[in-house]
């Protein structure tokens, strides 16, 4: 049996490398008939897929005599669930799965990429997973864990999140392949207007460290920091209005 690992089309340069395919060429694959095939194929997922195409290719192939496709459906049915913490209206937008508490300071994520992602859309260098797409994943990991986990805002109130610092450093290539992210709370200060955290969050793959971040954030109910976010914005458009009008006269 060969086994074939398929990634999003615009992960194209990875998928040059021997035992590689696209979701498009599977496409083709799943419209050939079998005897096409010298043995049989074990799909293996990678990263970048659009889920839905991917399940709807096995409708009707369930006794395929060229095609394992088991696990690759599996993972983009089960594994590949976006999580619902991230503040992202679009789910195509969002990096991470559903967090899994492993014990009271460490919490792990799939980091998960569907090729419509807004970080996707101009061309992507290379084999690897572009650093952007990476700091925005760890972005939504402390978003979808303080949600999750942290937040006891009365009356169900949104919360508002303020990004106090983000320090991050890249050790290693991240490829379209399947990788765990990992959040540590390193502090945690709460009160009843507001939390404020510190956080360690890391991406791993194939057991190696690719990135690393080290970020505070505060975090604050909507309501009260809206308004107090409006009065800053009118002083700005103000100060902007008055500094533009002294230069035209």
């Amino acid at each position: 049996m060969k086994k074939l690992v398929v990634v999003g089309d615009k992960f194209e340069e990875f998928a040059k490398l021997n035992g590689t395919i696209t979701q498009s060429q599977l496409s083709i694959m799943t419209q050939l008939p079998a005897k096409t095939f010298a043995k049989k194929s074990y799909l293996m997922p990678g990263l970048g897929c659009k889920s839905e195409e991917v399940i709807g290719f096995v409708e009707g192939m369930d006794n395929s005599e060229h095609l394992d496709m088991t696990s690759l459906v599996s993972f983009y049915s089960q594994e590949i669930v976006p999580n619902k913490y991230t503040h992202k209206k679009n789910i195509h937008n969002v990096l991470i799965g559903k967090a899994k508490k492993l014990n009271e300071c460490l919490f792990e994520l799939p980091f998960i990429i569907d090729e419509r992602n807004m970080f996707m859309g101009d061309h992507q260098t290379g084999c690897h997973v572009q650093g952007m797409i990476i700091t925005e994943a760890f972005r939504q990991t402390f978003i979808a864990i303080t949600e999750e986990f942290y937040l006891d805002f009365e009356n169900d109130q949104e919360s508002y999140f303020i990004i106090n610092s983000m320090n991050i450093e890249f050790e290693d290539f991240l490829f379209p392949l399947p990788a765990q992210i990992y959040f540590e709370p390193i502090d945690i200060n709460k009160n009843s207007y507001r939390t404020k955290m510190q956080a360690k969050i890391s991406i791993k793959q194939a057991e190696k460290v690719c990135a690393i971040m080290n970020c505070a954030f505060t975090v604050y109910p909507m309501n009260n920091i809206s308004e107090k976010e409006k009065i800053l914005a009118n002083q700005v458009l103000n100060s902007y209005l008055t500094d533009s009008f002294i230069k035209v006269a």
